[in-house]
C-alpha cells in the first residue's frame, strides 16, 4: 500500500497532487467533524439516572384552534407526578372551543394557568409566550407543544433532575412516525439538526434550532428585554433569544428517550420547507464566530463528495486505498448514529439518515440561495 502511494505520487502530475492534497485535507476536516462533534454526544455521562429532583418547572403552551389536541394530550401531562410544576397556556385568538376545554380543565387541576390574546395580531405566537412568560411563576421555564402525545412516565423528573448547576437543559424533540414521505423526510431533518446543534454545543459554539423541550432560566428572557427586534422574525420565536445568552459552561444535553417527547402531527411539504426556512434563519442570527464554523462544516460537506469522484477518476491507482477511508468513515459515521437513535429510542429512519446526510446538503444549499434571494426582494419590496 505504500509503494502505491509512492509510485503514484511520482508519476502524477501536478494537478493530481493538489487533487490528492486536498482529498486528504477534507478527509481529515470529515473525520474531525464526525468525531469531535457528532461522536462527542456519545461521551456525555448525564445520561446517567439521576436523583429525582423537586426543582419547579413552568410549561409554556399557546395554542390556536386546538381543541382536539388540548383534549387529547394536556390531560396527560396534568397527570405526572413525582415532579413540581404548573402548565401556562395561551390561547392565541382561538375561533373554537379551546378556550372552553382549557376552563373545564383549570376547574379539575389548579396546575393550570390559562390566559389568553384578546385580538388578532401579527406574530401573535411571540405576544403569547411573553404573556406566559409573565405568568410564569417558576424560575425554569420550557416550552411545550401542544401536540406532545408521547412521552416516558419520568420524562419531567427526569428533565428537573438534571437542572442543578446550569442554566439551560436540552433535550430531544421530534414528530410520530406515520409512514408518509414527509413525515420521514421532517424526522430525519429534525433530528439531524439537534444532533448537529448538540455537536457545537459541546465544542463551544452553543446554539440551538428548537426552543421546544429545552429548558432554561425565565431570568435570562427578561434580561435580554425579552424580543424586542426579534419580534418581526417570522421563521423562530424564543430559539433566537437562547441562541443569545446560551454558554457552553452553563448548558446541559439529556439526549436521551426518558427525557424526550414525540409530537403527533400531520406534516406535508409545506411544514418540511418551513423546517428549513426556520433553521436558515436562525443560523443568520448567529453571532459570526457560530457562522464562521458552521460555513466550514458545511463547505467541507459539499465538496467531499465532489472530491471522492474526482480522485477515482484521475488516481485510479489509489481506488483500494480511497475505497477503504471512505469504508472507514462510513462504518464510523453509520455506529455513532445508531448509538444515538438507540439512545433515543428513534425508530426507522438509520439507513435513511445516511443517504439524507449525503444527498440533502446539495438541494439545501441551492434552497438556501433560493430562499435569501426571496427574502432580499420582499424586504426591497415593503421598502418601497
Amino acid at each position: 500500500m505504500i509503494e502505491t502511494v509512492k509510485n503514484t505520487l511520482l508519476n502524477t502530475t501536478i494537478f493530481g497532487l493538489f487533487l490528492l492534497v486536498g482529498f486528504v485535507a477534507l478527509f481529515i476536516l470529515r473525520l474531525i467533524y464526525l468525531f469531535v462533534f457528532t461522536g462527542k454526544i456519545l461521551l456525555r455521562r448525564n445520561n446517567k439516572t439521576v436523583e429525582k429532583s423537586n426543582i419547579p418547572i413552568s410549561l409554556l403552551m399557546t395554542v390556536r384552534n386546538e381543541e382536539s389536541k388540548l383534549k387529547d394530550n394536556l390531560p396527560k401531562i396534568l397527570e405526572i407526578e413525582n415532579s413540581e410544576f404548573e402548565i401556562v397556556v395561551i390561547d392565541d385568538f382561538s375561533h373554537d372551543s379551546s378556550l372552553t376545554v382549557l376552563g373545564l380543565l383549570r376547574e379539575k387541576n389548579k396546575k393550570l394557568i390559562v390566559s389568553s390574546l384578546s385580538q388578532e395580531t401579527r406574530f401573535s405566537n411571540k405576544l403569547a409566550l411573553n404573556i406566559a412568560l409573565k405568568a410564569a411563576k417558576n424560575e425554569w421555564a420550557m416550552v411545550v407543544p401542544v401536540s406532545v402525545s408521547d412521552f416516558e412516565t419520568d420524562w419531567l423528573p427526569t428533565i428537573t433532575g438534571h437542572l442543578d448547576k446550569t442554566q439551560i437543559l436540552i433535550n430531544y424533540s421530534n414528530i410520530k412516525n406515520t409512514g408518509t414521505v414527509f413525515n420521514h423526510l421532517f424526522r430525519i431533518e429534525s433530528f439531524l439538526q439537534q444532533v448537529k446543534s448538540n455537536g457545537f454545543v459541546l465544542n463551544g459554539f452553543p446554539f440551538v434550532y428548537s426552543d421546544e423541550n429545552v429548558a432554561f432560566k425565565k431570568e435570562k428572557y427578561f434580561e435580554m428585554g425579552g424580543f424586542g427586534q426579534k419580534i418581526n422574525e417570522p421563521f423562530a420565536n424564543l430559539e433566537l433569544l437562547i441562541n443569545t445568552f446560551i454558554k457552553k459552561k452553563s448548558t446541559k444535553i439529556c439526549f436521551k428517550k426518558e427525557s424526550a417527547i414525540h409530537k403527533k402531527e400531520l406534516v406535508n411539504k409545506t411544514d418540511y420547507f418551513e423546517l428549513l426556512k426556520k433553521s436558515f434563519r436562525i443560523e443568520k442570527h448567529l453571532f459570526f464566530s457560530k457562522r464562521i464554523v458552521l460555513f466550514i462544516e458545511e463547505f467541507t460537506h459539499l465538496l467531499f463528495l465532489p472530491a471522492i469522484i474526482l480522485v477515482i477518476v484521475f488516481l485510479t491507482e489509489l481506488w483500494f486505498i480511497i475505497g477503504v477511508l471512505i469504508s472507514l468513515i462510513i462504518i464510523a459515521h453509520l455506529l455513532i448514529i445508531k448509538i444515538i437513535l438507540n439512545r433515543l429510542c428513534e425508530r426507522k429512519i438509520f439507513i435513511s439518515s445516511l443517504v439524507y446526510g449525503l444527498v440533502i446538503p446539495y438541494f439545501k444549499f441551492f434552497y438556501r440561495w433560493h430562499f435569501n434571494q426571496k427574502s432580499r426582494k420582499q424586504k426591497w419590496r415593503s421598502k418601497v
